[in-house]
């Protein structure tokens, strides 16, 4: 997803059985931070620069980012296939002082490789987390030999800002909910992006003396929404 919600909520046995349970919901925010923010993040610092960003051409001047930043982004992938986007994307070549790097371009645009190496990515990103140790990446797909690696250090350099925004929202929905961090008896947790390990340490930090509950981490957001029809 592309976004991080919190909600304050009351919970207890003697409240289940109300029909209405508007005034136990105290408060509820959200930031558009979210898994494919995430993913974006560690594409441009992992894989676009085997395609050239951040690459400094003959003239000295780094190669235009666009292509790299839509390529990086989701829903934008496919309209980098198109032929005018093909045409400005060879017309790059310039800009570039390894035509190497060029070249791995154009063979992610035209075999339209766009959605794969997002995919590699997020892949590396859930396995990096869950195992706590580092993740490779082949993308001989690309090019032979061609590879890159996630690991847990990375994970949490990487996704620091992001999850700075992360933590402030959810403070700012205890803050709206008017408890503090010590009335706060737990945090559930569901959503893909929660399984992560430096969002669960950043929240830790904000919330040191509360526990962590998970829930169905991929199929709670659904739930819920077909429970609120």
């Amino acid at each position: 997803g592309g976004t991080s919600d919190f909600t304050v909520v009351r919970l207890g046995p003697e409240r289940m059985a109300r029909a209405d349970r508007g005034s136990d919901v105290l408060a509820t925010t959200g930031v558009h931070v979210g898994g494919t923010d995430f993913d974006r993040r560690l594409s441009l610092d992992l894989l676009m620069p085997l395609l050239g960003f951040k690459h400094t051409g003959p003239a000295g001047r780094e190669v235009p980012s666009r292509v790299f930043f839509d390529l990086s982004t989701w829903h934008l992938i496919q309209w980098l296939y198109s032929p005018r986007a093909l045409r400005d994307a060879q017309n790059l070549r310039t800009d570039y002082a390894d035509a190497r790097l060029h070249a791995r371009l154009m063979r992610v645009l035209h075999e339209r490789l766009g959605h794969r190496m997002a995919n590699t990515v997020e892949q590396a990103k859930i396995a990096a987390s869950l195992a706590d140790a580092e993740a490779p990446m082949a993308l001989d797909w690309i090019e032979p030999g061609l590879h890159a690696a996630v690991t847990p250090e990375g994970l949490a350099r990487f996704l620091a800002q992001p999850l700075e925004q992360v933590v402030a929202c959810a403070q700012d929905c205890l803050q709206q909910a008017g408890i503090s961090a010590q009335g706060l008896e737990a945090i559930y947790l569901t959503g893909g992006s929660s399984a992560l390990r430096p969002l669960r340490h950043a929240l830790k930090a904000a919330f040191p003396d509360t526990p962590q509950l998970e829930g169905d981490l991929f199929g709670g957001v659904a739930a819920g929404l077909a429970v609120s029809g």
